[in-house]
This record gives structure tokens, sequence and C-alpha cells, in this order.
């Protein structure tokens, strides 16, 4: 607890926590850095604060009171709740809500252009064998590099993400033709098909299976059907 005696100059603007802050060089809130805080082992913590004037019976300032509290885990949990909401643990991925966002609002651009929108399902198989024959911690490492794979075919623009499972999501967008999905997938499916070095005693072979749907702002038909089917796949399990 830290308390302040206030200037003589009774008719300054500046409030009594301000010049606390200010003594302190502590900024304004907007302004806060929590890197600027750091233990004698250098390492970053946050810290919240909260300033109280205080007056006399007169409702005169007489000093302030600052109270400092670490909060570091706290924003920790918060910021791994909100990832959590939007990506998958494991991989790293987009998962289910981040991908049909992001499938609506591509389809909703789409409408104001002529270029193709593609959703690619992509099925890994072998998942549950590996997991028996190898245990689970080859079942991840499969999950992890089958989305690196996935990714080297796609644009920065493009999003892949995990849906549940073994199952994979691939999001197309801004496409000159509808045949370049069909053309992305089979390169998916040969890379995938590659083995797979995890640091065991033998490497891991899987294959994908890839289902497509295409769809441009001229077929609107075509647009309900891409809604139906990702409707269908992504809830089906």
């Amino acid at each position: 607890m830290l308390k302040a005696t206030p200037a003589s100059d009774n008719a300054s603007v500046i409030s009594m926590p301000q010049k606390i802050l200010t003594l302190l060089s502590i900024p304004a809130k907007e302004e806060y850095d929590p890197g600027r805080w750091q233990t004698a082992r250098e390492e970053p913590f946050i810290i919240d604060y909260s300033c109280e004037a205080t007056v006399n019976k007169k409702n005169q300032p007489t000093g302030a009171v600052l109270l400092f509290q670490n909060v570091t885990q706290q924003r920790e949990n918060e910021e791994k709740v909100e990832y959590l909401a939007n990506f998958d643990e494991l991989t790293g991925l987009a998962n289910r809500t981040n991908f049909n966002g992001a499938v609506e609002s591509a389809i909703l651009r789409n409408a104001r252009g002529n270029r193709f929108v593609a959703i690619l399902i992509v099925d890994t198989d072998h998942l549950t064998v590996i997991n028996e024959r190898f245990g689970q911690e080859a079942g991840d490492r499969m999950l992890e590099h089958i989305p690196q794979r996935l990714r080297s075919n796609v644009r920065p623009v493009d999003m892949v993400a995990r849906l549940h499972g073994d199952q994979f999501a691939v999001l197309l967008v801004d496409m000159d033709h509808a045949e370049n999905a069909a053309i992305v997938a089979d390169k998916m499916i040969k890379e995938a098909a590659d083995p797979i070095d995890w640091g065991g005693d033998s490497p891991l072979t899987t294959s994908v299976s890839v289902g497509i749907a295409v769809t441009n702002a001229e077929e609107d038909r075509d647009a309900k059907e891409l809604r139906a089917y990702r409707s269908g796949q992504l809830g089906s399990r």
C-alpha cells in the first residue's frame, strides 16, 4: 500500500491518482504495457492496479492508495480459453467453429464476384490401427504431420482446419477455375501417402480420402448445396 500527500495547490486540474501514477512512472491503463514488469530473474508478469484518492472530513484530498495485483495466471487462462474457442490444441489448426465462420464469410464475399469457393473434406485412414500398434503418441504425431502436408498445397488466403478426430477440412477461396479444387485434392492425396518419420522404429504410413464441393456466384443452386454439404459433413460427428 502506498500513501501520498497532495500538493499545496488544490486548484490543480490533475487528480491525485494521476499524480501518483505520474510519480511512479506508471502509464494510464490504455497505454499499459505488461512487458515493462519483470521479476529479478527478468521473467515478465502482468500487474493490474487501481488508484483511489483519500479525503478528510471536509472532503479535501489527503493522499491516494494504490493497489497492485499479479494477474498473470488469470490472463493466461483467459487467453487459453479464447484460443481453444477457435483453434485445435493438438495441431494449432482452426477448429470447426472457426472454419464454419470462414465458410460463411467466403460465400458472402463471393456473391459479389465470379470466382470459385471450394470445401475439401479430408478423412485420414488408419488412425485407429496406428494407435493400437504404436500407441497414441504415434497417432498424435501423424495428426500433426498431415496438416503440414495439407498446408503445403494451399495459399495463405486459404484455410486448413481440424474438424474432429482424424477429419480435416480445407477452404479454398478466390479460385479462377472450379477444376483447381480437384488438382489441390490430388496433390494432397499423393503427399499424404508418403511415410511419416515420427521417431519410432518404423515410419508411419496412411492415406486420405477427399470430398469436394465447389460453387461460384453464378451458381446459386450450388451455393445452397455447398451450405447443405457443409452442414451435413461438419455436423455429422
